[in-house]
């Protein structure tokens, strides 16, 4: 990862962190390396990530856990934890779209009542951006090969209601990214 990735990564983790409620216990999809766990460890209650690129089966911290699976197709049983956030931070983009409704129920069928997904993707001209830095070698471009030109529009669609209500949205990073917090609706209708 060079300088300039580690910059972006930075900058979209201090935009979720501020929407992460004090002792959570958090799903975050993409996990990579933990450092978003290390990055809002005061405010973790318990973690658990999933990271198809992990270097080893599973990384064990003091109050979170890492295994290297994909989501939503885990073998990992998380069934009996009681998430109240779910994160994916640069990750939707990646999941290809027939795997995102999949993706969508099980968020909802493992985030706690009123709990909060915290999702951050790319503006659609941002693959154009990679390949020209990546050519001039600014950033290395983590996974930039599984994107397909994704469409942040999309996210409405993939976490619509009745069982998610959209509670923040913001453009970040000179409008080149996006933030959307998605509030789980109580409701069993998917």
């Amino acid at each position: 990862m060079k300088y300039f990735d580690r910059l972006l990564r930075v900058w979209r983790f201090k935009k979720a962190d501020k929407h992460v409620p004090y002792q959570s216990t958090i799903l975050d999809i993409g996990a990579f390396d933990g450092y978003f766990f290390r990055k809002i460890e005061y405010k973790l209650k318990y973690g658990i990530g999933i990271e198809p690129l992990l270097n080893t089966d599973v990384v064990r911290s003091n109050n979170y856990v890492i295994y290297k699976d994909t989501f939503p197709d885990t073998e990992v049983d998380l069934t009996s934890y009681h998430f109240n956030v779910i994160t994916m931070l640069a990750v939707l983009e990646h999941i290809l779209p027939e795997k995102q409704k999949i993706l969508s129920k099980k968020c909802h069928d493992l985030l706690t009542n009123d709990g909060i997904i915290i999702i951050t993707v790319p503006s659609k001209i941002v693959d154009r951006i990679i390949d020209v830095l990546k050519f001039f070698k600014v950033i290395h471009g983590m996974s930039d090969e599984q994107h397909y030109g994704f469409n942040p529009n999309e996210v409405f669609k993939i976490f619509c209601e009745p069982n998610f209500t959209l509670i923040h949205t913001i453009k970040f990073q000179l409008g080149l990214n996006n933030l959307f917090i998605f509030k789980r609706n109580n409701s069993t209708t998917l």
